[in-house]
């Protein structure tokens, strides 16, 4: 990790990100959504822990007012699946109490109501989760991080499976739209030729 935390004067702040000057240096730094309501006035001290998120085609900082929601930020991110946007997703709508309750008591559908994640109706199969670590507040075992994986993989999927359905039940209403104007046309095309000959 190359930065622990920023602590400077809050230039700019809105819904997504917080500009820090530290010693005449901006940081733009990414926030999860419930932080705005959090924030000082913009000129106030402020400090931020934050995570160095380096990525193929962008390098990023996000920031949290705790370490203990910056280090369950950067687990969420080593999950397979789940990249910072999904993360800061997570932590905007959903907080520290919240995601080890939902993990606790096996509650898939608030995970699913959070934006980037999607929705669906059907409980999946029950899955072993475990309890998070009380001294931290993070997710501790390594089958509660697989759990959380299998989760948000399966609730994404699911997603991407429910809009390809959606896709696909509209092309086949146009077909049978067309199929049933074509027979239409056709069968009154047969009946006028019957009774012209009758």
């Amino acid at each position: 990790m190359i930065y622990e935390y920023l602590s400077g004067e809050l230039v700019e702040v809105d819904p997504a990100h917080a500009v820090i000057d530290v010693g005449g240096i901006g940081y733009r730094v990414a926030i999860p959504v419930s932080l705005l309501g959090k924030m000082p006035l913009r000129g106030a001290h402020i400090k931020l822990f934050v995570s160095f998120v380096i990525r193929e085609n962008a390098q990023a900082l996000y920031g949290f007012l705790t370490s203990r929601e910056r280090n369950l930020f950067e687990l969420l991110i080593n999950l397979s699946g789940v990249g910072p946007k999904t993360a800061l997703n997570i932590l905007g709508h959903v907080d520290e109490e919240g995601l080890q309750e939902a993990v606790r008591s096996e509650n898939v559908i608030m995970l699913t109501k959070i934006p980037g994640i999607g929705i669906f109706n059907r409980r999946p199969s029950p899955l072993p989760f475990t309890l998070i670590h009380a001294s931290t507040g993070v997710v501790s075992s390594i089958a509660a991080a697989h759990t959380l994986t299998c989760i948000l993989s399966l609730t994404i999927m699911l997603n991407h499976l429910l809009r390809h359905f959606f896709m696909l039940s509209i092309q086949i209403r146009k077909f049978l739209l067309r199929f049933w104007r074509k027979l239409i046309v056709k069968t009154l095309s047969i009946y006028s030729m019957w009774l012209i000959c009758h």
